[in-house]
């Protein structure tokens, strides 16, 4: 391999190329020690290493800016996977494709990732530490012997339900009272407190949780919960009353809008049933109407028949005036009242119904019947 190098540089001088001859295998991660050798005044001073692999189609930057008159560098390997194809390229910084110069190809190998762990067995083997010591019991058997020989105080708290479910709760654990019945043992056998060993361990824990709970805060949490509950109530209440004002004032304001419709409505049907005088605007050439008027208050009706005859004949009358109104020439003489010549018909057909309604009630008075002529 050493012969080949040497070869391989004495052409590179002769023909003015740079030759780069590199041996293997190599681990990966690991490095290579590079040595080139330049002639050529064309190349560029810097370039950048490169590291190409033709089976994975990979161009892996190794180093930047490297000197091209340094003629050797060691280049540090990344993690690479395992091949036989591997080519180091002197590239040019100006432009990526211009690969002035490779090696040839040598081989990479996985890198070995055998490692030991001598202290990892004894760590795993080691016991867990022992538990901390129970505290020291004299202090409770101090205080049990002071609550049993001192009277008690008279009671500051609710009933005694609370106190003993408090307790209860708030027991301490079973070593702790073991203990302090240890201690009470103790403190028997050596006949400075004779009497007051024989006392349950109740005392000593009712004792204990009357300190960490006063009664007070029974009383406080009591208070809070009442509050609670009558500020719920009062909302709800308040919330019943809102709703309730709504639903009526939305109910008066449907009954007032109903009655006031209902009242429209009724106003506009008197006014259509009313009875109404039409005094319509007759030309000069057209003949005068007769109004027959009947007075209700007169002690002597006049006698139906001439009553009926009039009518008739005011009736006949009408008909005329309708046929004239309606007639081609009255029609184009009126081209520019058209509106007015509109309402005097109007007026004129409802005057005939009015007649004809009133000839009807006279004919059923009456023994002779004497229908009314037809329209023109």
């Amino acid at each position: 391999m050493l012969l080949l190098a040497t070869i391989l540089v004495t052409v590179g001088r002769a023909l003015g190329v740079v030759i780069l001859p590199v041996a293997g295998p190599f681990q990966s991660g690991g490095t290579v020690p590079l040595v080139w050798t330049s002639n050529v005044s064309s190349d560029p001073p810097r370039f950048i290493l490169e590291l190409y692999s033709p089976t994975f189609n990979s161009r892996d930057v190794l180093a930047k800016n490297v000197d091209m008159y340094s003629d050797k560098m060691t280049a540090q390997l990344p993690d690479l996977p395992p091949s036989n194809d591997y080519i180091f390229w002197f590239v040019d910084p100006a432009d990526s494709n211009h690969v002035f110069m490779n090696s040839n190809t040598f081989r990479i190998t996985a890198a070995d990732t055998t490692t030991s762990s001598p202290t990892s067995s004894p760590t795993t083997s080691l016991p867990p530490p022992p538990p901390p010591p129970p505290p020291p019991t004299s202090p409770a058997t101090t205080t049990t012997t002071h609550v049993n020989t001192t009277p008690a105080p008279p009671p500051t708290s609710p009933p005694a339900s609370p106190t003993s479910h408090s307790s209860a709760t708030l027991s301490p654990p079973t070593s702790q009272s073991s203990a302090s019945s240890k201690s009470a043992t103790s403190s028997t056998t050596s006949g400075a407190i004779g009497p007051t060993s024989a006392l349950p361990a109740s005392a000593s824990s009712s004792s204990s949780s009357s300190a960490v709970q006063p009664p007070q805060t029974q009383f406080a949490d009591s208070t809070i919960q009442t509050t609670s509950k009558s500020m719920s109530t009062g909302t709800i209440v308040g919330l019943a009353i809102g709703v309730i004002l709504v639903l009526i004032s939305a109910l008066a304001l449907f009954l007032f809008l109903h009655v006031r419709r209902a009242r429209s409505r009724r106003h506009a049907r008197e006014s259509l049933l009313a009875p109404q005088v039409y005094a319509p605007a007759l030309h000069s050439d057209d003949p005068p109407l007769r109004h027959s008027e009947t007075s209700l208050a007169s002690e002597k009706p006049p006698p139906l028949v001439p009553q009926r005859r009039a009518a008739l004949a005011q009736l006949r009358e009408m008909q005329q005036q309708l046929a004239v109104n309606t007639s081609a020439d009255a029609m184009a003489q009126r081209d520019g009242d058209l509106e007015a010549a509109r309402r005097e018909n109007e007026a004129l057909r409802a005057r005939i119904q009015a007649l004809e309604r009133d000839l009807q009630s006279h004919a059923d008075t009456e023994s002779a019947y004497e229908s009314p002529p037809g329209y023109y």
